[in-house]
């Protein structure tokens, strides 16, 4: 597992302009379920229910759950704060829908929200992700000027040791 901490957040082109939502409802439950679903699959190779995707979905509204909607009102991204830190937040479950991809939003999402928590009060922003999509994780952060703070699962526990100092 790693966690990416972002140390500084600059402007960046913003070439189409995406809607930031918090859901705190059932609002397009369905669509959000579809892309947990979609993550659970590739980031964990697990297959689940919708029953399921909807328990995960309950959790993340109750943690903080954001989608981003273009111009036609589709999610094209959804990003959770998974874990309350002292001073800011930890992201977590980050996706973008398959035909979304390759298209930026992975970096415009990032910046979106670490711009929104960071109005709000944050002073800390970190995230989470695994090997399997670490490259990809770098590069939607990448010009938010992200660092690896952990490594791999072997050091878990340092990753909680930094998360705590927070």
């Amino acid at each position: 597992k790693y966690i990416l901490e972002l140390t500084k957040l600059e402007e960046i082109p913003i070439n189409e302009k995406l809607e930031l939502v918090k859901i705190e409802n059932e609002n397009c439950i369905e669509e959000i379920c579809d892309n947990i679903k979609e993550f659970q699959e590739e980031a964990h190779k697990k297959v689940i229910t919708n029953d399921e995707a909807r328990e995960h979905a309950n959790i993340h509204m109750k943690k903080g759950l954001y989608v981003f909607k273009n111009d036609k009102g589709e999610i094209v991204l959804q990003a959770m704060t998974s874990r309350k830190l002292i001073n800011g937040y930890v992201i977590g479950a980050v996706v973008t829908p398959k035909k979304y991809r390759g298209k930026g939003y992975g970096k415009i999402g990032m910046y979106l929200l670490s711009n929104k928590l960071l109005n709000d009060g944050a002073k800390v922003l970190a995230l989470y992700t695994d090997a399997e999509t670490l490259s990809e994780s770098i590069d939607a952060c990448r010009t938010l000027e992200c660092r690896l703070k952990c490594c791999n699962d072997t050091r878990v526990s340092r990753c909680k040791e930094i998360c705590k100092k927070y």
